[in-house]
């Protein structure tokens, strides 16, 4: 059967292959198809396959070694009696046809804003038990010829312009090709993980200190300390600081800097048509108008986001302003009100330029908190979920929505910790929201002039709310590596189940539970009560109970008994998870001092772990380092084989503190040796204990832990343990 390069053009269509299982269909008819990206799309996309292609009389078909495409040239757009596509599903083949209903496995929604209907959808994700997906460029905007810009097709000319995705079962494969073709998600900073306090009221800049320092007083780490919209001026408006409240901007934020806190600052750009505009005396007032000469949309100083003239100077002048004064990102807590361009929504348009502004101006990795705006917004983290109710209801739903909404790429969802509304919640829906909270992507609490402060709850939250966040601070080199899979290959931090077992039935019927990366599982509880018999169902494979050390055999469905105090967390069999000791925020962390717990399995198992500075964009030129690890268990003896690290960043720690923390499963350790470079290690100590984590955590489990003392990163560092 002939090749043929793609893309293929036949009457009024135009079929391009990027993937054995990805085609792109479009279909205009007056034959004048966009040559450049789409703005919905990565700025420029791969070089296309070839494929199979017959072409009958009226008839073409184009095949790939996943798909089998059939169009009937019948002088019309495309349709259910005209194009059809074979696909493989988890049944063998299926054949698509536009306009069939999907079975999808999760959805996305713009917020969760008073959400009452909590099964309402905005799109579905990737994620479908057909095995395929089919997206539709609605907007057709595509992008300038200098890339910096956007214009819509003319609604004449418009057309059909689709993505067809068929894999199967490989949700994995189908994720790692969507952020292949419609962008990557960006590799965050590492104070992402840490903890964020926000709070809707009217403070000073005296209460927001004193507010650190309570936490800091108990113990508990902060990174974030976001500043809501009473910074302002006048309420929601403009972009001067209160005088009142904040007299001293530079002074306040030097203050927050030096201790170690990233600080971004509420806008609300077309929340509403009164609250979308510069107020009267407003400082940039006199320098937009020596620039744009008259106001430039409505006889109002705001934005017009459709004219480029109006959003370079909008961004130069007005959204620059706090950035170069310290700031370090934007809420986007607006959505721009009119779309600028037709079908193109507005918050994903928006997002882009706020996104923008922060990477220009801070020299820093461009990062947002927003709400979610559509296709293409998996490129502008964080995703703020809105004003969530304070129920158990929500607090079910975000867990599925969370791991879900990641066939989408929205993998950094950012809740309200404890929900938006309400003042004072129930002592255990707060530890509970916390516990989910402190195991999800981004820890935020928040609220409209609530408590959430642990340390206002009773002894027993602010015990649980010590103990989980600073056991997600120990994470942090997991959490990290998590988000460097993310940006690499496009899997979520937190997996539905069916992500890694799509061939297990059970793995569909438990929404409520996800994967933390491969080697977790986590199975927040969300019903009211002291004391809460859970079900966790436990795929193929061994796993480890983080708090009881019982060892599982999955397939199976186990029941805990999991008391207010715990959070249900399994550790795979084979799994390496490193950890660093915590400190009061993410900047402080000892880097270097590496813990690792390891859950052996009989052969080896591996882990590279991905170092960058955590902060800058200098990795994307290739300023990382990655270390090689392999655990070799043969039953009677086990070998932990440190490569040299390879690749160097400004900051790489050169000494090296190597500590293994190994499960021993009832085995007895006789004897254990450490070399680096094979000679041996004159710091070296162990002993038998039950905690992990970098020792924040207790469990039922013995592990022995192993220190190395000091070495050096460039040096093979090998340790073995004997056993009885």
């Amino acid at each position: 059967m002939p090749h043929a390069t793609t893309p293929v053009t036949f009457a009024n269509a135009r079929f391009t292959v990027y993937a054995p299982g990805v085609i792109r269909l479009e279909y205009r008819k007056h034959g004048n198809f966009p040559e450049r990206a789409s703005f919905l799309t990565a700025e420029v996309l791969p070089p296309p396959l070839a494929a199979e292609v017959v072409v009958e009389g009226d008839r073409l078909v184009l095949r790939t070694d996943c798909l089998t495409l059939t169009f009937i040239d019948d002088g019309k757009e495309f349709g259910a009696d005209n194009l059809f596509i074979a696909h493989p599903s988890g049944n063998g083949r299926e054949l698509w046809r536009p306009g069939m209903s999907n079975e999808p496995l999760g959805t996305v929604v713009r917020s969760l804003d008073a959400v009452a209907n909590l099964d309402r959808q905005e799109h579905e994700t990737f994620f479908n038990r057909l095995g395929r997906f089919s997206l539709e460029d609605q907007a057709q905007v595509y992008r300038t010829a200098d890339g910096q810009w956007v214009e819509a097709s003319p609604y004449d000319l418009m057309g059909q312009d689709w993505w067809f995705f068929g894999y199967g079962t490989d949700y994995a494969g189908a994720l790692q090709q969507f952020v292949r073709l419609f962008g990557r998600i960006p590799l965050v900073p590492r104070w992402v993980f840490g903890f964020w306090y926000s709070k809707w009221f009217e403070y000073t800049d005296t209460e927001l200190l004193a507010i650190v320092a309570q936490y800091r007083e108990r113990g508990l780490p902060m990174d974030v300390l976001v500043v809501d919209t009473a910074w302002r001026e006048k309420d929601w408006l403009g972009y001067n600081w209160h005088p009142q409240r904040f007299p001293d901007p530079a002074g306040f934020l030097a203050k927050l800097k030096a201790l170690g806190l990233t600080v971004p600052l509420n806008d609300h750009p077309g929340y509403s048509d009164d609250v979308n505009e510069l107020p009267s005396g407003d400082d940039l007032i006199p320098l937009l108008q020596e620039r744009l000469g008259d106001p430039p949309q409505r006889g109002l100083w705001e934005c017009h986001w459709g004219s480029r003239t109006c959003v370079e100077t909008w961004k130069a002048l007005v959204l620059s302003k706090q950035i170069t004064q310290g700031v370090d990102f934007w809420w986007v807590n607006g959505w721009g009100y009119h779309d600028p361009f037709r079908f193109l929504k507005s918050q994903l348009w928006i997002n882009h330029h706020y996104s923008e502004v922060v990477g220009q101006y801070s020299g820093k990795r461009a990062l947002i908190l927003s709400r979610w705006g559509g296709w293409g917004s998996h490129r502008y983290p964080v995703q703020f979920s809105g004003d969530a109710q304070s129920t158990w209801e929500m607090l079910q739903y975000q867990i599925r929505f969370t791991a879900e909404s990641g066939g989408a790429g929205a993998c950094y969802w950012s809740h309200d910790i404890g929900g938006f509304h309400g003042k004072v919640i129930d002592d255990d829906l707060y530890i509970r929201w916390v516990q989910f909270g402190a195991f999800s992507p981004v820890f935020r609490t928040h609220s409209a002039y609530g408590i959430r402060e642990p340390f206002a709850y009773s002894e027993l939250a602010l015990q649980v709310f010590r103990q989980v966040v600073r056991w997600r601070y120990a994470m942090l080199p997991y959490w990290y590596q998590l988000a460097h899979e993310a940006h690499e290959t496009g899997l979520p931090l937190c997996r539905p189940m069916f992500l890694h077992y799509p061939e297990e039935t059970a793995a569909y019927a438990h929404p409520q539970q996800y994967l933390l990366g491969r080697d977790m599982l986590v199975a927040p509880v969300c019903q009211a009560g002291e004391r809460v018999r859970q079900q966790v169902w436990l795929p193929r494979g061994t796993w480890i109970s983080a708090t009881t050390g019982e060892c599982l055999q999955g397939p199976c469905t186990h029941l805990q008994d999991v008391p207010l105090a715990e959070v249900p967390v399994y550790y795979r069999q084979g799994a390496i998870i490193p950890h660093l000791p915590p400190a009061e925020c993410t900047k402080r962390q000892p880097w270097g001092d590496y813990w690792f717990d390891i859950y052996p399995t009989p052969g080896a198992t591996t882990l590279d772990l991905y170092e960058d500075d955590g902060e800058t964009p200098g990795h994307a030129g290739g300023e990382y380092a990655t270390t090689h690890i392999t655990v070799t268990d043969t039953g009677d003896s086990l070998t932990v084989h440190i490569a040299p690290t390879t690749g160097d960043f400004p900051g790489c720690k050169e000494e090296r503190h190597y500590t293994f923390n190994l499960y021993l499963n009832e085995r007895q350790p006789a004897q254990v040796s450490a070399t680096a470079n094979s000679q041996p290690l004159p710091e070296l100590t162990w002993q038998t204990g039950h905690y992990f984590a970098a020792g924040t955590c207790e469990s039922g489990a013995t592990f022995l832990t192993i220190s190395c003392g000091t070495s050096n990163a460039r040096e093979v560092v090998e340790v073995v343990i004997s056993f009885t």
